[in-house]
């Protein structure tokens, strides 16, 4: 079953989502409600559940949203409203931020990368990442940690050889993409992946 979870900071509250019921947690878990999931309202593009007898309702926006202490993104923004105040926090699966249609390389280590060079990148809200790294297709594996943080495992390659040029820059795209640990999107919708402080990989749709 697919759950969708949202939570926010100060007072720390979440809300999880599953099959036909909605668990509210507040005041960092000391309050707890098991409801049932109403239908939501459209209310000037965003989703709204709402909850009379409790005085709560829940409004769920897409858009980027990044978490007021971790600094983690998600891919919707999530109002708590109850009978007495306005909590914000975020909602959504981090990775579906990064899937959906492929991403094209355009910069590595600080280099413009050649539209020809075919460097690509395609991750599943599961997790799962593939792409051509020039000569080679790539697969492999990418979750991401509480705060954020991303972390690549089990990148393997087709063993194909290419000329000594592409090859270099195969190893240098592989070796940039695994050592990266947190994304964010510039102002041209760009994926910036960093590695420490280091903008390590650049890619556009």
């Amino acid at each position: 079953a697919d759950r969708w979870t949202a939570q926010g900071n100060e007072p720390g509250w979440r809300a999880i989502l599953a099959e036909d019921r909605v668990q509210i947690e507040m005041t960092y878990g000391q309050d707890r409600l098991d409801l049932a999931l109403p239908e939501p309202a459209l209310n000037d593009g965003a989703y709204v559940y709402d909850f009379p007898p409790f005085g709560l309702a829940l409004t769920i926006r897409d858009g980027l949203c990044q978490d007021s202490m971790s600094g983690r993104l998600f891919p919707q923004s999530v109002t708590l409203t109850t009978e007495t105040e306005t909590l914000k926090g975020c909602g959504g699966n981090t990775l579906a931020l990064l899937s959906g249609q492929e991403w094209t390389v355009t910069d590595l280590n600080g280099k413009a990368v050649p539209h020809e060079a075919g460097l690509t990148l395609a991750v599943t809200n599961e997790g799962q990442v593939s792409g051509s790294s020039g000569c080679n297709r790539y697969l492999g594996a990418l979750s991401v940690s509480g705060e954020g943080g991303l972390q690549w495992s089990n990148l393997a390659t087709t063993s194909m050889a290419c000329d000594e040029a592409v090859m270099d820059r195969e190893a240098a795209f592989l070796a940039a993409l695994s050592r990266t640990d947190r994304f964010a999107f510039d102002d041209n919708g760009a994926l910036a992946l960093y590695a420490g402080e280091e903008r390590a990989v650049t890619a556009v749709r």
